[in-house]
């Protein structure tokens, strides 16, 4: 009865064969699918099915020796419907039920590709392209800059970098509501594409803050009309729905070469400009300046103090459960580096972190993360806690050292961590080159039963290539997109996508920055298998968990959100 009523009503399309590959029953999707009715699919062969180029390839794959072992095998091809157009599947084979007068029997499910490839399409343009205006997000921003860059170095070229921030954006949206902070964006989008020339690139970073990137230039004199036309143009009213709105905005501008040579460099004078310019209170813009390196000085104080940081002692790590959302317990950590600085106090991931890899001090600093987050991890074990999977984020700079397998494989046997409770977070860039070294590394790494997920997720170049390459157990969603779930269409439709995406690959997922029972229940409800956030619990030293009762590993929202 169970197998019946999981087999009729399973949303995959699904036909129970023989052992001589003859069709017994099909359920309602297999008929939708093949545009046949099961009385006319019945009692067929399942070559009949398929296409003569394919035929061969399941005679070899469907051999007795690995379906009678139980082995799951699948394969793309296409499939002949009922009206004689091809659909494109992925056919998987397993063993289904013995029946007592067909004896064994296999389920064979089809999986339409087409529709997968279209979610693939969306979610990469989603992933390139900000959802609410077309124009480029921070992610293929940062990676044309770095383009044009390099072809400006080699064609002895200048380019101009500008910021642009809305100030008081976030004020409409509280005072006016989303809709008319989402139009007002999209009018703003417009208006700057229509500054500049079709070889440009506008790109929405956050918020209300947008880059420009002019190609091309000869000298610095070109971006004076673009300026001009900026000032114009934002400079106008914007209308949306009877209301009008003036906008009071800052541009900082900074140039290749003069100011800057390298991507962050350039980036991080344009936004001391920008920042200046904001200061003036009036739709201004702001040329960089070497007057303007306070902050470059205030980050050199902060990399001489780093320098010392480790051996100091200075390091702690702290940690934010992970939980089941079906059962609401506690099923994981993930270890998050903290810096007491000890004049300064505590300072945050994002002001140091960058400046770890920029120094190279990211491999000491990583190795001591690395082992310390093992060690805590085994030290629960050992007070009688389940095992609890601790999560470590890698950088692209520690995943690409060669001596990092070894690293990896010393830490586990010095700690006694089981490399079964632990899993590496690394970012969609480390995965990007594709190399054979990158191959090779993470095949090395799952061999050691270490579990590899997909850390911010989304927001990167999100190649579904390697997904379906490489051996990722899991991926975790962008706190960004979880952010917006309730009430913003675009953050809810990508992260939808996500889970479809990772429910077809057969991935975990996990939506971290969890923050309101609202946010709780839409994952829920659409199947998110594990959440993290402030909602739980906000990350804290290992003594804020050490003295957890058993009790103490279930999530406290009320359980009306879990089941």
């Amino acid at each position: 009865m169970g197998f019946e009523n999981f087999f009729e009503n399973a949303v995959q399309c699904m036909l129970l064969i023989s052992a001589d590959e003859r069709i017994l029953r099909v359920n309602s999707a297999a008929e939708e699918l093949l545009a046949r009715s099961a009385d006319t699919l019945v009692g067929q062969a399942v070559v009949d099915l398929l296409p003569e180029e394919d035929l061969q390839r399941w005679k070899i794959l469907r051999q007795p020796d690995d379906a009678g072992a139980g082995n799951r095998f699948r394969f793309d091809l296409d499939c002949l419907r009922g009206d004689g157009r091809p659909v494109s599947v992925r056919l998987s084979l397993q063993p289904g039920p013995e029946d007592p007068g067909e004896g064994r029997s296999y389920v064979i499910t089809l999986e339409d590709r087409s529709a997968l490839q279209r979610m693939e399409s969306r979610l990469e343009y989603l992933t390139h392209f900000d959802p609410l205006t077309g124009l480029a997000n921070r992610g293929l921003f940062r990676d044309r800059l770095g383009h044009a860059l390099a072809k400006a170095c080699r064609q002895k070229q200048h380019l101009a970098l500008l910021l642009l921030n809305i100030n008081r954006f976030r004020s409409v949206n509280s005072s006016c509501g989303q809709k008319i902070g989402d139009e007002l964006l999209k009018k703003v989008a417009a208006r700057l594409k229509s500054c500049v020339r079709v070889t440009d690139t506008v790109a929405r970073i956050d918020g209300g803050r947008f880059a420009i990137l002019l190609e091309d230039l000869h000298s610095n004199e070109p971006v004076s009309p673009v300026l001009r036309k900026i000032m114009q143009v934002l400079g106008v009213h914007f209308l949306i729905e009877d209301q009008e709105f003036f906008l009071k905005f800052g541009v900082g501008i900074a140039f290749y070469p003069e100011d800057a040579e390298d991507p962050e460099a350039l980036l991080r004078n344009a936004e001391t400009a920008m920042c200046r310019a904001r200061e003036e209170g009036r739709n201004w813009y702001q040329y960089y300046t070497q007057e303007m390196n306070a902050h470059a000085r205030e980050r050199l104080r902060l990399e001489s103090s780093l320098h010392r940081a480790l051996e100091r002692g200075e390091f702690e790590l702290y940690y934010q459960p992970k939980l089941e959302v079906a059962s609401g317990r506690v099923v994981g950590f993930e270890a998050l580096l903290r810096w007491n600085h000890p004049q300064c106090g505590r300072i945050g991931p994002g002001d140091f972190i960058p400046l770890l890899e920029e120094t190279g001090l990211i491999h000491p600093v990583g190795r001591w993360v690395l082992w310390e987050a093992c060690r805590q991890a085994v030290l629960w074990r050992r007070s009688g806690r389940e095992a609890l999977r601790m999560a470590v984020n890698i950088s692209a700079r520690q995943f690409m050292d060669r001596e990092f397998i070894g690293l990896l494989e010393h830490a586990l046997m010095e700690t006694g961590m089981d490399p079964a409770d632990l899993e590496l977070e690394l970012t969609e860039s480390a995965l990007m080159k594709a190399s054979p070294e990158t191959s090779r590394a993470l095949e090395a790494i799952a061999a050691l039963g270490v579990r590899i997920a997909i850390d911010d997720f989304g927001t990167g170049y999100a190649s579904m290539e390697y997904l379906k390459r490489f051996p990722v157990r899991s991926l975790k969603i962008d706190r960004g997109f979880i952010g917006g779930i309730v009430d913003n269409p675009s953050d809810a439709a990508i992260t939808l996508a996500i889970l479809t995406l990772a429910r077809s690959l057969e991935l975990d997922l996990v939506a971290e920055g969890v923050e309101s029972p609202e946010q709780l229940e839409l994952l829920h409800s659409w199947g998110c298998g594990e959440v993290q956030g402030f909602l739980f619990a906000a990350p804290g030293p290992a003594v804020d968990f050490d003295s957890w009762s058993v009790k103490d590993w279930l999530c406290p929202t009320p359980p009306t959100l879990l089941h």
